[in-house]
């Protein structure tokens, strides 16, 4: 694997700013080091440094310039929503995170676990596939969607009522189904999240009533990201009701338990939560203008409390939120050596621009440059020589390859003169031989 070099880290909003004024980038830091943090050997000369630190001080001033206010109130944290549950958090659909309370702190999640239940359900199976509900799911769900032993529902059914309606028995069905028994099911729930990077999930069971179950705001919204990511899991948790098929009758229909979707502007559903161990929890997205947020309560008392909670702290998230662009194409972001070219270096920029939803108040949101250290020749323009990526509390939410400006060809060989050899050299002509003849016969001949 290519090694990248990192040239430096900024704050979006110095990155924003030079997106704007269109700037030569400034991403060259005093030290180069590998994205995996070792010290190579390439050093900078003085005047270069000097120059690039320049740069990056006009840049510094052009972003308090573009946006108004000093670079100190830029990275001021605001105070954040008046909230009176234990854990919670707030963040944009990317990941970037504009308030949290706790969110890292491993807590009951209640039927939140249902979420994780759907990756694994989608990883392994096609929405019509068939399953056969279990003697076990039909007793787990004890009448709530009128589960029978035997009965027969496609993935997609059983994941309407499961999401939608929060029907435990579903959940148990497809465990079942899809893992031959819960404690197969719960193990790939558990490799999901591990897959997924998270740290403090363990699911026990596939609806989430296990008092030994956990999770974090933080994981639960890494989650329920990745649910909303599958276009087909988005589609079944923003519909206010679910069906299941009642053979001759017709069908039955389950409201809900989200109480704001289809009542508060810009609901996009997810997932509630309650057990005793739990409170009250709720996963919601929201998305009005164009921008998306994603909020988690967990622990509330009261059931109406996780709906008040969370619409407190949606609308400011919303008002505590701006789009910013990041980088755009004609801006050059770099210059990456080449070897054996017809030059000896490239410029590059990002191959699509990027702009991002992000705190008003600054924050800890960064960029990155990465390079390649060098490339050789031939380079064909458009070739990705490295990245932009935007992180935000250690991870990396947004990430834009960097791009050849132009290409740079290998230079024709040169011609090589061919040496004329030693016998060449020292051997007469044939006009030179017969000159040498005629004068030996002149001489005999007294000419």
């Amino acid at each position: 694997m290519a090694r990248l070099l990192v040239l430096a880290t900024e704050p979006l909003w110095c990155a924003s700013a030079r997106a704007q004024s269109h700037m030569a980038s400034p991403h060259v830091g005093l030290r180069r080091s590998v994205s995996s943090g070792h010290r190579i050997g390439a050093t900078l000369n003085a005047n270069a440094i000097a120059r690039r630190f320049a740069a990056f001080a006009i840049t510094l001033s052009l972003a308090a310039g573009v946006l108004g206010v000093p670079a100190t109130a830029l990275a001021a944290k605001s105070s954040g929503p008046s909230l009176y549950v234990p854990e919670a958090s707030v963040m944009t659909m990317d990941g970037v995170v504009l308030w949290s309370r706790n969110a890292d702190k491993p807590r009951r999640i209640a039927s939140c676990t249902k979420m994780l239940t759907a990756l694994v359900v989608r990883d392994r199976t096609n929405l019509d596939d068939v399953i056969t509900v279990s003697q076990k799911a039909a007793s787990v769900d004890d009448g709530a969607v009128g589960l029978v032993a035997g009965q027969k529902y496609t993935v997609r059914q059983l994941l309407g009522v499961m999401l939608v309606h929060s029907a435990n028995g579903a959940a148990e069905a497809l465990a079942s189904g899809i893992g031959g028994n819960e404690k197969r099911f719960v193990a790939m729930m558990n490799a999901k999240a591990k897959a997924l990077g998270l740290k403090h999930t363990r699911a026990m069971d596939p609806h989430g009533l296990s008092p030994k179950g956990y999770s974090t705001a933080n994981d639960l919204s890494v989650i329920a990201r990745r649910l909303m990511a599958d276009p087909q899991l988005r589609a079944i948790v923003g519909q206010t009701h679910a069906s299941l098929p009642r053979g001759k009758s017709g069908w039955a229909t389950f409201p809900t338990t989200d109480r704001l979707l289809g009542t508060y502007s810009g609901t996009e559903g997810i997932k509630t939560g309650y057990t005793d161990p739990a409170g009250y929890c709720f996963v919601g997205a929201f998305k009005r203008n164009g921008v998306e947020l994603l909020g988690v309560v967990l622990g509330a008392e009261a059931p109406n409390d996780r709906f008040t909670q969370m619409t407190r702290m949606v609308e400011w998230g919303f008002s505590h939120v701006v789009v910013r662009n990041v980088v755009s194409t004609d801006a050059t972001m770099g210059v990456v050596d080449v070897s054996g070219g017809t030059s000896s270096s490239v410029t590059v920029h990002a191959r699509r621009p990027l702009a991002m939803t992000v705190s008003s108040s600054g924050g800890s949101t960064t960029t990155q440059v990465s390079l390649l250290p060098t490339v050789s020749a031939p380079v064909q323009a458009g070739q990705t020589l490295g990245a932009l990526q935007v992180t935000s509390g250690g991870s990396i939410v947004a990430s834009v390859p960097l791009v050849a400006d132009e290409s740079i060809a290998v230079p024709p060989p040169a011609p090589v003169a061919t040496p004329r050899s030693a016998s060449a050299v020292a051997s007469p002509s044939i006009w030179q031989r017969i000159s040498g003849v005629m004068a030996g016969l002149g001489r005999m001949l007294g000419i």
